[in-house]
């Protein structure tokens, strides 16, 4: 046949021999067919310049099995159509051939009888050299073998190959037992390769790397089955297809294929470093490699493929690039790694997938990933990991382990069901990822890692060595652990970040005190959490600690988080921190237990219902709430170990948490100290309960050694059944030396707590045991130093019902002790015979001694029955009992000096009930002048001095600098007693004195009659500081220097007086009257309540005599 310059063709068939040329030689635009041509024995087509489209319609082409060489140029295209389907060993060299309705079949291709010198064999149905493009359509490659690579086809670096609804089967080579590719751009579609063989790689397809980035493998509704390659070493294989190449498969179906000998990868496919691998659609299933990628090495759905690392598909080398979209991998199975898929460097991209049930066997740390073991950088969207497990005793990763070096983004889908033999139910991370709620056509997609098991560690995530974590917009829920950490764990020098999930109904069940931690537990690591809620947590170990985080050392951080409803058996309903550093910043600590109210739970012992420090720890609240927890022992809210510190600060309230320890040293409702250092400011502690048997400390319990310091705060309606409505001390054991101060309050109100007084508790249950210091009750020898607070309206059943001391030093200055109830000392009581109190520049008012029980109604502002009192610049008044309304006395010291004792009440002594010291400058009995108790300035409440006031100008110049409020003393021109420095001027003479007996408007000897009168009346002898005054002629109040103080000495000063004014006692004018500062010195001569003489008169009157009498 030849074609004319004219385009005319001189022949409608053409038979040339072995050797000659159908040849072309025209370069017109024009489109020529002839039909019926026949070429066989070594036919060439060859020519130069075909611009537009030829057609052959050959009857018989190559009949005789011998090669037909086709090398047309610059030309469109050139059409075979062999319609008695009959084609077999075409090469291709610069041409562009479309074939249609092709039969290659049983041809050898062995580079013996090639017509291109020094062919190695390749291409045993088609071979394409050069800058070919081939076109095969509705046609079959069967049975075709090629010594070198392409059993079926084969395409050049630079050539194209387009096969169309082909059957490519039962052929086999060295690589590509079906199409072998050397880099130039292939494309099936609608094609089967079935059941060819490659002696190394790619059974089905062997694409090698292009000369470009550009794509060079494209896959579309094709199915690549039961083909096989008999590579044995790793990085070889690919049973499928091998794609070393840029590489996409849409809505292809890999099924059955098989690189299982030696260490062959790839069952399905394998795409080896360099690669660009993806997959959109379609199944991959029943494929099998010895060791990786049993679907595929480097969507669609993948199930029941085997190997040993990456059971579906595996990624090798340095940098293959793996994309999978919209496929499910089930079932598959790695005797390693990565049940379904395997990557080790390059990236990894998945989207829309679902892997369920695949199984990694790996058994040591850091081996396993039941669905997906990636050492890649990754990006995992809207895909779903349900069912898988790292099976093996030590595997990791039931759903995802991201390996050293792996890092990436995991963005929605449901993680749930995986289970690890060791760690990570859901995720084993040695690497870095982030995990996040994903995106779709602008929606939110959530993210769960839900309800997955790890035997040891881990339930839903796990981090191991210098791994990185970021979970957001998550839920973390139901997962377990046998060991540690049911929801997250985080290694000693890992790092986990939390940020607005929810990690809810986890469950660490490991047995030992250092185990638990239901929601995260932290092994010494970093952990940030954020917005987040953890709730219904639980550590259901028989020690189990930690519901909501368990952290052993490290450092955790939770900002603006709800942790509530979380459980523990041992310690830490919420938090258990044994070292390292907490922070909690406006976050919620609530309805937390460690009360075995888990079922099957017992407590173990159960301390610490919100937060427990086990260790060395520093711990540190900042504006939060702690809560309606509660703890078996002690602590409801928080419990503190000893070389820790716990800082409660900026508005953080703790209410309504209940220790229900029952022995006298358990309680604590709200903080439970053990030793450590507690300070508290700016905080609220509220109705919190220590109502076990004898519990102690409804707001606060401190022992062993313990040091609290709280300023600026409010301990409020806290109940204790035994002693310490609001606090409780037992820091020091009585006959221990104290050093330091085991409690200090500075501006702290107590306000209506409640030692065993009412119904209270949770239960409703009447406790009184005895009930003891219903605002602070100090068991031990510490040292409480109380400034600028207040105590009102606490409550104790039996004694104390503002303070309560035995055998501690308690020092109280510039505070008010008010309105508050107790059977005796309503407002305090000094127990011990050791016990000190101190007070200065104090006010003790309205409180009341109402007896009942065992108690006698004594001591309505203080009660002491030992120890020492001393009270300085005190004020106690309007204060109310049966016995002693003010102060009652039953045995030890008490010391009053600059203070007032006055318009207190009682059925018996109204202001003192027993013997005092006298220090001077007091305003005992009577009517001392006071306005009511109100806020007249400072930190506290006060009673100010009324004008005319006994108390003004009458305290001690030499004593305190300030008074309650902070303002300096004296104001005028001496101190006042008590603790309120009035303004006021002192009092002015007046017609009724206080020295005035009679009640005539002047002191005189009449006034000293009655006293004499009195003294002997009833055998009486002058008391107080007369008992103890000097002896000798200096005795001021022995006046004759007979040793005693009589009537005889009274005498004398009635001599004195009546010559000194040298005028009639019946004339009804004073003699001679004292002087303003004189009387001022003057309480009264006779105090008709306390039935003793007062030695101030005395003293003065005695001080004129003889000062009179030495004169002359």
């Amino acid at each position: 046949m030849r074609v004319n310059r004219d385009q005319s063709i001189e022949s409608s068939a053409a038979y040339p021999e072995i050797g000659q040329y159908v040849y072309f030689a025209v370069s017109y635009d024009r489109t020529q067919t002839t039909d019926n041509v026949k070429f066989y024995k070594g036919t060439t087509i060859g020519g130069v310049n075909l611009v537009d489209t030829l057609t052959l319609n050959a009857g018989v082409v190559n009949q005789e099995e011998i090669p037909l060489s086709i090398g047309v140029t610059r030309t469109s295209g050139l059409t075979l159509n062999p319609f008695n389907g009959l084609l077999d060993d075409i090469r291709i060299d610069g041409s562009v051939v479309s074939i249609g309705k092709l039969e290659s079949r049983r041809f050898a291709a062995t580079g013996l009888d090639a017509v291109i010198a020094a062919n190695p064999g390749n291409g045993g149905g088609l071979h394409i050299s050069g800058n070919g493009v081939v076109r095969i359509n509705d046609g079959t490659v069967s049975g075709n073998f090629a010594a070198g690579d392409g059993g079926g086809l084969w395409n050049s670096s630079t050539g194209n190959l387009i096969v169309d609804k082909t059957v490519i089967n039962g052929n086999s080579a060295f690589d590509g037992g079906g199409v072998y590719s050397d880099g130039g751009n292939t494309v099936l579609t609608g094609v089967t390769v079935a059941d060819n063989r490659a002696s190394e790689s790619g059974g089905g397809v062997y694409i090698e790397a292009g000369p470009s980035l550009a794509q060079n493998l494209t896959i579309t509704d094709s199915v690549i089955d039961s083909n096989w390659a008999g590579a044995t070493s790793a990085g070889t294989g690919g049973g499928g297809i091998f794609a070393a190449g840029f590489s996409v498969l849409t809505n292809t179906d890999i099924i059955d294929n098989t690189a299982i000998e030696g260490a062959a990868d790839g069952g399905g496919v394998l795409a080896p470093a360099l690669s660009d691998f993806s997959t959109d659609g379609g199944v991959i299933a029943g494929n099998r490699s010895a060791r990786a990628g049993g679907g595929v090495e480097n969507g669609g759905f993948f199930n029941s493929n085997e190997a040993m690392f990456g059971g579906a598909l595996f990624g090798d080398g340095a940098s293959p690039n793996t994309t999978v979209d919209r496929t499910v991998f089930r079932n598959n199975i790695a005797a390693i790694n990565g049940g379904a898929i395997a990557t080790e460097g390059g990236s990894l991209f998945v989207a829309d997938s679902s892997f369920m049930n695949n199984t990694a066997a790996g058994n040591e740390p850091g081996l396993g990933g039941g669905a997906i073991f990636t050492g890649s950088s990754n990006e995992i969207i809207n895909t779903d990991v349900i069912g898988n497990s790292a099976s093996s005793p030590l595997g990791n990763g039931g759903g995802i382990l991201v390996a050293g070096g792996g890092s990436g983004t995991y963005f929605g889908g449901l993680i749930q069901g995986n289970t690890a033999g060791r760690a990570g139910g859901g995720f084993e991370v040695i690497g870095q990822i982030t995990i996040d709620q994903g995106f779709s056509a602008g929606d939110d997609v959530a993210l769960s890692i839900d309800s997955n098991f790890a035997g040891i560690n881990g339930g839903g995530v796990h981090i191991t060595g210098t791994g990185d974590v970021t979970i957001r917009r998550a839920a973390v829920s139901d997962n377990m652990a046998a060991g540690e950490g049911g929801g997250l764990w985080n290694s000693a020098s890992g790092t986990l970040t939390v940020d607005t999930v929810t990690i809810t109904g986890n469950v660490a069940s490991g047995e030992a005190a250092d185990q638990g931690g239901g929601g995260i537990y932290n092994d010494g690591g970093t952990v940030v959490v954020n917005d987040t809620t953890l709730m219904g947590n639980v550590a259901n170990g028989t020690a189990g600690s930690g519901g909501a985080l368990l952290s052993v050392s490290g450092t955790v951080t939770f900002d603006n988080t709800n942790i509530d409803a979380n459980g523990a058996n041992r310690a830490g309903g919420v938090i258990e921190i044994v070292d390292g550093d907490l922070t909690l910043t406006n976050s919620d600590l609530v309805n937390n237990d460690v009360n075995g109210l888990i079922t099957g739970g017992t407590p173990s012992p159960g301390n610490g219902g919100g937060l427990h420090v086990t260790g060395t720890a520093n711990v540190t609240i900042d504006n939060g709430i702690v809560s309606g927890n509660v703890a078996a022992r002690e602590g409801g809210g928080l419990w503190n170990q000893a070389g820790s510190t716990l800082i409660v600060r900026n508005g953080t309230l703790i209410q309504l948490n209940t220790a229900l320890g029952a022995a006298a040293n358990q309680g604590g409702g709200g903080i439970f100290n053990n030793g450590g250092v507690v300070e508290v400011s700016d905080a609220i502690i509220l109705s919190n309960f220590a109502d076990g048997a004898a519990g102690s400390g409804g707001g606060i319990l401190n022992v062993n050694g313990g040091v609290i310091t709280i300023a600026d705060s409010e301990i409020t309606l806290n109940i204790a059944s035994r002693a310490g409505g609001g606090i409780e001390d037992i820091s020091v054991a009585t006959g221990s030396p104290s050093t330091g101060n085991s409690i200090t309050l500075d501006r702290v109100t107590l306000d209506r707590n409640n030692a065993g007084v009412v119904t209270g508790g949770r239960d409703g249950a009447l406790f009184s045991s005895p009930g003891n210091g219903g605002g602070l009750h100090v068991t031990g020898a510490g040292n409480i130093a109380i400034s600028q607070s207040n105590f009102s309206g606490n409550i104790a059943a039996n004694e104390g019902g503002g303070l309560w001391n035995s055998v501690g030093v308690m020092t109280i200055d510039a505070s008010t002790i008010a309105e508050n109830v107790s059977g005796d000392g309503g407002g305090i009581f000094n127990d011990s015979t050791s016990g000190d109190i101190v007070l200065t520049n104090s006010t003790i008012s309205g409180n009341s001694a109402s007896g009942g029980g065992s108690t006698t109604g004594s001591g309505g502002g203080l009660r002491t029955e030992g120890g020492n009192v001393t009270l300085t610049s005190v004020t106690i008044a309007m204060n109310t009992a049966t016995i002693g309304g003010g102060l009652s006395i039953a045995a030890g010291t008490a010391t009053i000096e600059s203070s007032i004792v006055a318009n207190n009440s009682a059925t018996t002594d109204a202001d003192v009930n027993g013997v005092y010291i006298d220090a001077g400058n007091n305003v005992v009995g009577g009517d001392a002048g006071l306005a009511a108790l109100a806020d007249n300035g400072g930190p506290t409440t006060t009673h100010a001095l009324l004008a005319n006031s006994l108390a003004i100008n009458n305290g001690n110049n030499a004593g305190l600098e300030v008074d309650q409020r902070g303002i300096a003393r004296p104001q005028g021109v001496s101190a006042d007693s008590g603790a309120y420095e009035s303004d006021l001027p002192g009092r002015t003479a007046s017609t009724l004195r206080q020295g005035d007996v009679d009640g005539n408007g002047s002191v005189t000897a009449l006034d000293a009659l009655q006293v004499i009168n009195y003294l002997g009346r009833n055998s009486r002898v002058a008391t107080g500081e007369a008992a103890g005054a000097e002896s000798g002629s200096t005795r001021e109040l022995d006046v004759n220097g007979d040793g005693r103080v009589t009537a005889l000495d009274a005498l004398m000063i009635i001599n004195t007086l009546g010559r000194t004014d040298g005028s009639s006692e019946t004339d009804g004018q004073p003699a001679t009257t004292l002087g303003t500062s004189e009387a001022i010195a003057i309480d009264s001569v006779l105090d008709q309540r306390r039935r003793v003489i007062d030695d101030l008169l005395l003293e003065q009157l005695a001080v004129d005599a003889f000062t009179a009498r030495t004169a002359r």
